[in-house]
């Protein structure tokens, strides 16, 4: 059999056993796609999932589901609205997401804003422990689940025209759509993101804050071998479910208690707190042990 890998697209990532001799040869294949392990016959299905050989050893990625990736791009669709909003010449500007390489400077044919996604990463700012009941039509809590977390996705927008100062005037066009929202407004989301908002959830907005780091203008221009654009950073703040609902146990029925007692005292003390069918304030109350 020979030493190649057959790759199916798949939509998860990551994995890359380094016991698979197509992931051998190939190591940068496997972050990529799912395929066949020519020297077991076995499918690699990318899963997010690490064996005790996996790549790094312990290397565990994300597993992206649909649903996700239809997150992204309504997200995409979303901001790209926002920007065609405003007009240049009394045309719509075009929005491209390709990564500003020179082949794609070179075929374009209009003004064109490039809004490359250049990071994805966690919010842990924002991170809480507080579970979310969900209640059912009977008002009775049916299952409790993890809070939302939230995602940062940031990306690096720039502007294409036939000569610098058209350059500027369509990228001060889309600094100006974009400074007027705090979050992107509702009439620009669409697919899931309609969900979010339905649920209280904002899709809050950053424009023009630093990326990470001040080499990362140079790294990234010097990594798509184009000439040097100025952009500006978007930085849109993604709700993301997160765990799975957990069953809420069965609803209480009589009211919690608390006894305190004495060993050389026949008083004690019963504190009871919230009755269920009536939730009133908790009673105390003082008898006398019977035994």
């Amino acid at each position: 059999m020979r030493d190649t890998c057959r790759e199916p697209w798949n939509v998860t990532l990551g994995h890359g056993s380094v016991g698979c001799h197509g992931c051998t040869k190939y190591p940068f294949r496997r972050l990529f796609r799912s395929h066949i392990d020519p020297s077991r016959n076995k499918f690699h299905t990318h899963n997010g999932r690490a064996s005790p050989r996996g790549f790094l050893g312990a290397a565990i990625v994300a597993t992206t589901s649909p649903k996700e990736m239809l997150m992204l791009a309504d997200v995409d669709r979303a901001v790209a609205a926002l920007l065609e909003s405003e007009r240049l010449g009394g045309q719509a500007a075009k929005v491209a997401f390709d990564a500003p390489k020179k082949e794609w400077a070179a075929a374009r044919t209009a003004p064109t804003l490039n809004l490359f996604l250049a990071d994805i990463r966690e919010d842990l700012t924002r991170r809480t422990t507080t579970l979310i009941e969900e209640v059912g039509e009977n008002g009775i809590v049916e299952s409790r689940r993890q809070p939302f977390r939230f995602y940062n996705l940031t990306y690096a927008l720039t502007a294409w025209a036939s000569r610098p100062e058209d350059d500027h005037q369509l990228l001060g066009l889309a600094l100006r759509a974009l400074v007027q929202y705090d979050y992107i407004p509702e009439q620009f989301c669409a697919g899931e993101l309609t969900a979010l908002l339905e649920q209280g959830h904002n899709l809050h907005l950053r424009v023009g804050g630093k990326i990470f780091s001040d080499r990362f203008a140079t790294e990234l221009w010097s990594a798509m071998g184009t000439d040097y654009h100025p952009f500006l950073s978007v930085v849109v703040s993604l709700p993301v479910a997160a765990g799975v609902p957990e069953p809420a146990g069965p609803p209480q029925t009589v009211p919690p208690q608390v006894v305190v007692s004495s060993t050389d005292d026949p008083i004690r003390d019963v504190v009871r707190g919230r009755d269920p069918e009536a939730p009133e304030a908790g009673i105390r109350t003082r008898r006398r042990d019977q035994n």
